[in-house]
């Protein structure tokens, strides 16, 4: 709660206010990213929220949260399986602090882990436990190379080539798939993608490629394929980025039609 007093020059304070209260709106940790280190170990990282400290839960292959009780005390261990386990839900805690990372050893090869992330105020003993849930939060991570993101959903697309680029220089991969109809999906970097809004053509038979022709810093499209269309039945384009996402046909740019095709870019005179 709080009141306020007005003092003036003389150090002379008047009456206080009526008392009233305020509240500080729990925010919780997001963006969680994990990197194999060794077979059995992952390294994971996040950003902390606004609570006094944050608290790790991991758990073999699992689609439910970990709940902790307020004012219960957790102890951690970031050797699987040794940290305090949440009841017998088999959520075990490895890690209890202020930091913004850990690395996770004792875990089995080319399994599944789910982490999840929880804020709490108050001191050790006297937690207040954030129940918020957030997009990403929590993630799962495996230990093998290769996991399937079961979260993430993307469009189908029949005989194109997709192709990477942050197109909006975030420090996260978008995903441009041709098709019909062409998507762009932006990297929201919470495990997570959201479909962007173009003008960019449907295709099939197609491929794109990302490149910053003009050197404005802004990666550009390239995209060709087949338009099902009896007067033009191939287009090869290239898309414009004007720096907010907005992509333009550059029509004054003649290139060769074509489908059943690759494209790239390159530098071939050193300019």
């Amino acid at each position: 709660y709080w009141r306020v007093q007005a003092v003036d020059n003389s150090f002379e304070g008047g009456l206080f206010s009526i008392q009233d209260t305020f509240s500080i709106v729990p925010v919780q940790t997001t963006n969680l990213i994990a990197k194999i280190m060794k077979e059995n170990s992952l390294l994971l990282k996040w950003e902390r929220g606004n609570g006094s400290r944050c608290i790790v839960f991991c758990k073999e292959t699992s689609t439910d949260i970990a709940i902790p009780v307020n004012n219960e005390s957790y102890i951690p261990d970031n050797e699987y399986g040794y940290g305090e386990q949440l009841g017998t839900t088999g959520w075990y805690c490895v890690y209890n602090g202020r930091s913004d990372s850990v690395t996770v050893s004792g875990l089995k090869y080319k399994t599944d882990y789910s982490f999840h992330i929880i804020e709490y105020a108050g001191e050790i003993g006297s937690e207040q436990y954030f129940p918020e849930l957030v997009n990403g939060n929590p993630g799962v991570f495996s230990t093998g190379l290769f996991s399937e993101q079961t979260s993430i959903s993307l469009s189908t697309s029949w005989f194109n080539i997709y192709t990477w680029g942050d197109y909006n220089n975030d420090g996260f991969s978008d995903l441009l798939i041709p098709g019909k109809p062409t998507k762009l999906f932006k990297n929201c970097g919470d495990n997570s993608f959201s479909e962007v809004s173009t003008s960019l053509p449907s295709v099939s038979y197609g491929a794109a490629a990302w490149g910053d022709y003009d050197n404005d810093g802004d990666l550009d499209i390239a995209i060709t394929g087949g338009i099902n269309s009896s007067t033009l039945p191939a287009i090869s384009r290239i898309y414009r980025n004007d720096g907010s996402g907005i992509f333009t046909e550059q029509t004054q740019i003649s290139l060769d039609s074509v489908y059943y095709s690759a494209i790239d870019w390159g530098d071939y005179n050193n300019d």
